[in-house]
């Protein structure tokens, strides 16, 4: 609705507000304007908890499709698509707030992304936390808070070991500067290898953190469930691809290939990254609703990514950086094919949607599309990069990994 609409229509704000109410009945209230001559609805919570306004929404609703009225839902998207309104209503300040936070949040990543050293990258990973929880945070329910401070304690924790390492590696590198090869001061360095090797491990680690990395990876299948599926979509595809730059980064212009190939550093992240492979889509398997179902997926699909830059060898990372480009733009798509079957039908869990097919074969036809991209079956994208991944795998001349990493991804 545009606001020539809400202008030319009479317009009920009904507020669940006791006070207002004075021990009337809301829906009635809705009702009785509706017969007076009110031509849109819009409804807004006030000391009410999400599951009681959730059931008062349902009810405004039914009264106001019975008499053909427009129903709106006051800054909520999330709830506006389970009671299937007609529209939501989105303030003037709320959305440039949004466009705001958006660009700046924007200007973080392609920072992160372009920065030049150590300290710039850490910094700006810092500000895509921060910026990025708002987009957990939207619909601000008892639940997306609660996730929101999930996520945001995890980054920060993830930040502090990425602090540790920083602060290590300073007085052994020299320079913080991101050189191919690395930066090690080889003079300093004798005797010290397992104290800067467990600094880089450290730093790893925390950033690993942004993309799911085990055991840092549970704020994923939290976040995932309450975010709008657009804000899923960004924090699947493209703010979790951070994690794997900050990564790469630590291990390549940083620390170096050789101090780190065939140590117990790489070894320790190769297992944490496989466990996050397997763990991922076994837990997709089992979950039930949908949202949370691709969250798990993208816990185990980044962690392809990151066994990839594990690798240390040119195959390897070759299909790690394939996969992050295939990986973003079909978790992309299949989050945003999940919020239009959520918005249509209002029902958050899979064995809910029976029959959908019929109902929406396009929308079905583009999730299936992209969910073969995504295991990888030939000709679709997601085979080429795993290709890459398998070939690296037993070209590494790492033991059992040469075939542990093949067979734990044909079985995920």
């Amino acid at each position: 609705f545009t606001k020539a609409d809400i202008r030319r229509s009479m317009l009920l704000y009904a507020v669940t507000d006791r006070t207002w109410l004075d021990g009337r009945d809301l829906a009635d209230v809705v009702e009785q304007s509706i017969l007076g001559g009110v031509t849109m609805v819009q409804l807004r919570e006030k000391d009410m908890d999400p599951e009681a306004f959730f059931e008062e929404a349902k009810r405004i609703q039914a009264v106001c499709r019975r008499h053909g009225v427009p129903f709106l839902i006051d800054d909520d998207v999330d709830l506006a698509a389970r009671v299937g309104a007609d529209g939501v209503h989105v303030g003037q300040h709320d959305m440039e707030a949004g466009l705001v936070r958006s660009k700046v949040g924007e200007g973080m990543l392609l920072g992160a992304c372009f920065a030049a050293n150590l300290i710039s990258l850490y910094l700006f990973y810092e500000m895509v936390s921060l910026l990025s929880m708002p987009l957990v945070l939207h619909s601000l329910t008892r639940e997306a808070v609660a996730a929101a401070l999930k996520y945001l304690f995890y980054s920060v924790g993830g930040a502090f070991l990425a602090l540790f390492g920083l602060f290590v590696l300073s007085r052994y590198c020299t320079t913080l500067t991101f050189t191919p090869g690395g930066t090690l001061d080889l003079a300093a360095l004798p005797g010290k290898e397992n104290l800067v090797r467990a600094a880089a491990f450290c730093s790893i680690l925390g950033f690993g953190v942004k993309a799911g990395l085990f055991p840092l990876h549970a704020w994923l299948p939290t976040a995932h469930p309450v975010a709008p599926a657009p804000a899923s979509a960004v924090l699947s595809g493209i703010i979790t691809k951070i994690g794997v730059i900050a990564s790469i980064r630590m291990i390549y212009c940083i620390t170096g290939t050789q101090l780190l190939a065939g140590s117990w550093v790489q070894q320790t992240l190769l297992v944490l990254s496989l466990i996050s492979v397997f763990m991922g889509s076994m837990m997709a398997l089992r979950e039930t609703v949908f949202k949370k179902r691709l969250a798990y997926s993208t816990v185990s699909q980044v962690s392809y990514v990151l066994t990839g830059v594990f690798l240390m060898n040119e195959q390897a990372l070759t299909g790690g950086l394939l996969h992050v480009v295939f990986h973003a733009s079909i978790k992309v798509c299949l989050f945003l094919t999940a919020g239009s079957i959520i918005y249509h039908t209002g029902k958050t869990n899979v064995t809910d949607y029976r029959g959908l097919g019929k109902q929406m074969p396009l929308t079905l036809w583009c999730f299936t599309f992209a969910s073969l991209a995504l295991v990888g079956i030939p000709p679709f994208s997601g085979f080429v990069s795993k290709w890459y991944l398998a070939a690296g795998a037993l070209g590494s001349g790492l033991g059992a990994f040469m075939w542990v990493i093949p067979a734990v991804l044909l079985i995920s």
